[in-house]
C-alpha cells in the first residue's frame, strides 16, 4: 500500500469522520462503517483494520492536515504487515478449483455458471470480496471488470442459450444491482419460456413490476405473483408472497397507484 493518492482519499475519510463521529478511537469509528453505502469508505475502513491501524482523534491533531494524516498512513503501510485474512483463504482454493476446471473445460456453461455463483457468495462480505480482488490483481488479465458474476453468465449463455440457471441470475442482477428492471424482464421472461415451472423466474418477474407503483405494474406484479405461489407455495412462503399479492389487491381496490 504505496500509493499517495489512495492513501490521501483514506486520510480524507477519517478525518471525515472524525469530526462526524467524534469517537474517542476512529478506528472503532470506522469499523462500524462495514455496511457504509460508499463502496470507497468500505475499502479505507477495511484497509485500516487489515494493516492493524489505529487512530485516535489527538494523533489526527498532532498530525494538523490531511496530507500530514496521508504522511503518516502511508509510513505505517509501509512497515506494518497486513493481518491475515483467514475465512478469505478457503474461497481462494475453491476459486483456484474452478478456475481450473474452466481452463480444462471452457466449453462447459456449468463451469461458467458455477464460477458466477462463487462470485456471488463472495461479494456478500466485504473483506472476502476485497481479498478476492486482490487476489485477481495478482492473475495476469485478470479483473473485476473483465471477471465478474455477471461475465461468467452471459458466457454461460453463449455456450447454451437456454441455460436458465444463467438466466435467472441475470435477471436477478439487474434488477437488484444494476436497476435495470428492462433488461431484468428480458431475462426472465426468456427463463420462463424454457422452463414454464421456474417458480423463481416468476417470483423475480413480480419483483420487477412490484417497484414500479403503476397501475399496469401492478396487474403484471399479481399475476406473477400467483404463477409462482402456484408452482411452489412453500417456496412463495418464505418470500412472503400471499402477503404481497394481498397489499396489492387492496392497493387496486382502492385505486392506489
Amino acid at each position: 500500500m504505496t500509493d499517495i493518492k489512495a492513501v490521501r482519499a483514506i486520510a480524507k475519510d477519517v478525518v471525515q469522520y472524525a469530526t462526524n463521529q467524534r469517537a474517542s478511537d476512529i478506528r472503532l469509528s470506522l469499523r462500524l462503517t462495514s455496511l457504509h453505502p460508499n463502496q470507497r469508505v468500505r475499502m479505507h475502513a477495511y484497509l485500516l483494520r487489515k494493516y492493524k491501524i489505529k487512530i485516535t482523534p489527538e494523533k489526527i491533531k498532532s498530525l494538523e492536515t490531511v496530507e500530514g494524516l496521508a504522511r503518516y498512513l502511508l509510513q505505517r503501510f509501509a512497515n506494518q504487515r497486513p493481518a491475515t485474512n483467514k475465512r478469505a483463504a478457503p474461497l481462494l482454493k475453491k476459486f483456484e478449483k474452478l478456475h481450473a476446471k474452466i481452463e480444462s473445460e471452457p466449453l462447459d456453461p456449468d463451469v461458467w455458471f458455477e464460477m458466477g455463483r462463487y462470485i456471488d457468495d463472495v461479494d456478500l462480505d466485504e473483506e472476502r470480496r476485497i481479498s478476492h480482488s486482490e487476489y485477481l490483481s495478482s492473475k495476469k488479465g485478470l479483473t473485476r471488470k473483465n471477471f465478474n458474476q455477471i461475465s461468467c453468465y452471459k458466457r454461460a449463455l453463449e455456450l447454451n442459450p437456454k441455460h436458465v440457471k444463467s438466466l435467472v441470475q441475470l435477471g436477478r442482477m439487474n434488477h437488484f444491482y444494476l436497476h435495470d428492471d428492462k433488461e431484468a424482464r428480458k431475462y426472465l421472461l426468456k427463463a420462463t419460456k424454457v422452463e414454464p415451472r421456474n417458480y423463481l423466474a416468476f417470483y423475480l418477474l413480480a419483483e420487477t413490476y412490484n417497484d414500479n407503483g403503476s397501475r399496469q405494474s401492478q396487474t403484471m406484479a399479481l399475476r406473477y405473483y400467483e404463477k409462482a405461489l402456484h408452482i411452489d407455495p412453500e417456496k412463495a412462503k418464505r418470500h412472503g408472497v400471499d402477503e404481497k399479492i394481498r397489499d396489492l389487491r387492496i392497493m387496486r381496490a382502492k385505486g392506489v397507484r
